[in-house]
């Protein structure tokens, strides 16, 4: 498979054409990218856009991007059918891009025609999330809007438009005023009773729609660049699993109860890999003779698609040599079944937490037994932070966890100030004890 120019010889520019020959057709499959470059720009021999420097490459670069997508899309297609064991020709690939590419191409090509203005927030962000599913790019990854980001954003407008008819009055796109976003946070705080994460989260999607809207040259305005039109954050009193903890569960004879092995089994995966939930419950078989295994997690899997190579820990490798690995279960039925094995462990200290109260359906804050709290996601918890304990580089562990800044990771771990001190202690002996070994050598 390849690109190719539609009109290489001529003194403009030319539609790029990926094209492909199946085993069971005479002719090509060609379909047509809809991205035109000058032959100029482009490198016959890689078959590619010219690499360069400044504006234009810039420009390029975009080229390549949107046309990878084409190309990577022909791959997942070959690699279905060849699964399926789906007849691969021609009018079977067509089909699909028209499925992926067709509808929205035209779609895209009709918007483009003329550049919308909107009056009304809610107007544009009707506008702007039809467009991604459409396929629009994120400028961000330079890939389209993820199906989960779509529906954080229909979260978010649906939100908006349930504040709206509380006040009775459309919010114009010009006039989301500090006094709307405050106005907007006291409504969801105290008559929603949304927790503060989670109308951070709102507030984070208003500004993305709000500065998408300056920059398709609508009129906002200018308190969104407020210091005060902030995203609030609720540092959350999460419990982790410790290394003493860890050692408990691993060392628990739990062979007479196979839900319960088994869930502990996955409970020794999640501490060690940092995986979450769904990630780590799709895991395929890991041979435990291997060092490293590696995973597209699911929440970049539409993005960026980046993997995480992740090592092997002695705890993994021994589960997996004695037992193989754990029998698939449900994300509910493991967040259900891991306090049941924690009560087991002893795992009962008095921890601040947060648990779902069953008359209101919100999580409520106090302070229960560590058991109670453990779920999935504190088997991530405790992955960053025993490893931030153990000493590992911060940069070395955030490219598991996935955390973009070191203050995002920070605020993650859970550390308490005294196991900050003795973590810098520890430093602190190892540091002199090197200087004093080197300066007596």
């Amino acid at each position: 498979m390849h690109f190719y120019l539609k009109e290489p010889k001529k003194d403009k520019e030319s539609i790029i054409i990926i094209q492909y020959k199946t085993k069971n057709d005479k002719s090509n499959f060609k379909y047509s990218t809809s991205e035109k470059i000058h032959p100029s720009d482009w490198n016959f021999q890689s078959k590619l856009p010219n690499v360069q420097k400044g504006k234009k490459g810039a420009k390029l670069k975009k080229i390549t991007t949107n046309i990878t997508k084409y190309n990577d899309y022909l791959l997942k297609v070959i690699d279905e059918a060849l699964d399926k064991e789906i007849l691969l020709n021609n009018q079977y690939l067509k089909e699909r891009f028209d499925e992926k590419f067709g509808d929205s191409s035209k779609r895209r090509k009709r918007r483009n025609l003329t550049k919308k203005r909107f009056l009304l927030y809610t107007d544009f962000v009707e506008d702007f999330i039809e467009r991604a599913r459409d396929g629009m790019i994120n400028k961000n990854t330079n890939k389209e809007y993820s199906k989960s980001k779509i529906k954080q954003y229909n979260k978010t407008l649906n939100r908006v438009l349930d504040y709206e008819k509380h006040t009775g009055k459309k919010i114009p796109l010009n006039a989301f005023t500090q006094l709307v976003y405050d106005d907007f946070v006291e409504f969801c705080r105290n008559t929603e009773k949304y927790s503060i994460t989670y109308t951070g989260d709102l507030i984070k999607n208003i500004k993305v729609f709000l500065n998408q809207a300056d920059r398709e040259g609508n009129k906002v305005h200018g308190d969104v660049n407020k210091r005060t039109f902030t995203v609030m954050r609720e540092i959350s009193p999460a419990v982790y699993l410790d290394e003493s903890d860890i050692d408990i569960l691993a060392g628990m004879d739990l062979s007479q109860s196979d839900r319960l092995q088994n869930v502990r089994d996955w409970s020794i995966l999640g501490v060690w890999t940092g995986l979450r939930g769904g990630d780590l419950l799709s895991l395929p078989e890991i041979d435990p003779e291997e060092d490293y295994i590696e995973v597209v997690p699911s929440k970049t899997r539409d993005s960026t698609a980046v993997k995480v190579i992740i090592p092997l820990h002695p705890h993994v490798k021994e589960v997996l040599r004695v037992r193989g690995m754990p029998r698939r279960i449900s994300d509910v039925k493991l967040n259900l079944y891991v306090k049941e094995v924690c009560e087991m462990a002893g795992l009962d200290a008095l921890c601040e937490g947060f648990l779902m109260d069953p008359k209101t359906k919100r999580k409520q804050s106090g302070v229960y037994p560590k058991y109670k709290l453990v779920s999935s996601h504190t088997f991530r918890r405790s992955f960053a932070t025993n490893h931030y304990l153990m000493g590992f580089p911060i940069l070395s562990i955030m490219k598991i966890t996935g955390h973009k800044t070191i203050k995002s990771f920070l605020e993650y771990i859970k550390i308490t100030p005294k196991e900050h001190a003795e973590n810098l202690k520890k430093h602190y002996d190892e540091y002199y004890k090197e200087k004093g070994l080197k300066a007596g050598a």
